[in-house]
């Protein structure tokens, strides 16, 4: 099988194009990659895995911004008036939102452990 440079060239572009985007959106603090340990309940609803701009745009059109919405809306209820999203599907978010956000609480009690700690005159 032989290739083309051009297209060789096209298509080491494209992966390096897609790398880069990753390290980006990582450096930067967007979507899935740094989405554990970062995530409150004021965060948006994209922050979450699988919910991309268009479920975003969907959820926000019916009252769901931030996880915190997520967290406490009703997933048969929202299931049925969003359309193309199953309830099922907005349990799935709710579970990737509260694994998200233990990342947050573990963080926030070493914090305190260690803040405990230096008061106590340790290191």
């Amino acid at each position: 099988m032989m290739f083309d440079v051009p297209q060789l060239l096209v298509y080491f572009a494209c992966i390096g194009l897609s790398l880069l985007m990753a390290v980006v959106g990582s450096v930067l603090g967007l979507g899935e990659v740094t989405a554990k340990g970062k995530v409150t309940t004021n965060s948006p609803v994209e922050i979450i895995k699988g919910i991309g701009p268009g479920r975003a745009k969907l959820l926000k059109e019916h009252g769901v911004k931030t996880v915190g919405d997520l967290l406490n809306a009703d997933p048969k209820k929202l299931g049925s008036e969003i359309k193309g999203v199953s309830s099922d599907q907005i349990m799935k978010w709710q579970e990737e939102a509260r694994e998200a956000m233990k990342g947050v609480k573990k963080e926030e009690k070493k914090e305190a452990k260690k803040e405990a700690t230096r008061r106590k005159g340790g290191k």
